[in-house]
């Protein structure tokens, strides 16, 4: 079982790394950082990998002692003395870590919506500032279809 409690040891230090990027990922949008930001999805990407690695090898051992199919808390009632008692101090780690990531990201969700909604105003703002807006032709003659031959902006991002 030493094997399986170190998994989940180092499943709570990859955790501890994840909160951490979240956090800068947050700090990025912030800041409106877009290249830290884009920087950090990518390494938000490989997190997912290890993190598949992680739960491959977790399934191996639990298959390997006999857990197969059953979640954390079931093993750690079917297991005694020491190694349940560290078994539970990992899984209650293991669960606030996650709780920890949940949050982060829902900030992390919440402030990009924010920004993305701030965004969205400007851009109903500006397009309502260019079909008010009066333009002239070159005699100086106010023009009866507003600002269109003259565009400037772009609703692209």
């Amino acid at each position: 079982m030493k094997d399986f409690h170190e998994l989940l040891s180092n499943m709570v230090s990859f955790f501890d790394e994840l909160i951490d990027l979240e956090n800068r990922k947050i700090d990025a949008i912030a800041v409106n950082d877009i290249k830290k930001l884009d920087e950090y999805m990518k390494e938000e990407q490989a997190f997912t990998m290890r993190l598949r690695g992680l739960e491959m090898k977790r399934e191996k051992l639990q298959k390997q002692y006999g857990f197969e199919g059953m979640i954390l808390r079931e093993i750690i009632e079917e297991t005694g003395g020491e190694d349940k008692e560290k078994l539970q101090q990992a899984y209650d780690m293991l669960e606030e870590r996650m709780k920890n990531v949940k949050d982060a990201v829902e900030c992390a969700n919440k402030f990009i919506e924010l920004h993305l909604e701030g965004i969205s105003n400007i851009l109903e703002s500006l397009d309502k500032t260019q079909k008010e807006a009066k333009t002239y032709d070159k005699k100086g003659a106010k023009k009866k279809d507003g600002a269109k031959e003259g565009k400037f902006t772009s609703k692209k991002v």
